[in-house]
């Protein structure tokens, strides 16, 4: 999953948030 590959928080929230959608 790319979501794995985000280390910041944010970027990682936004990244479930995307792949969600």
């Amino acid at each position: 999953m790319k979501i794995l590959l985000i280390e910041d928080e944010l970027g990682l929230a936004q990244s479930i948030i995307e792949y969600l959608s």
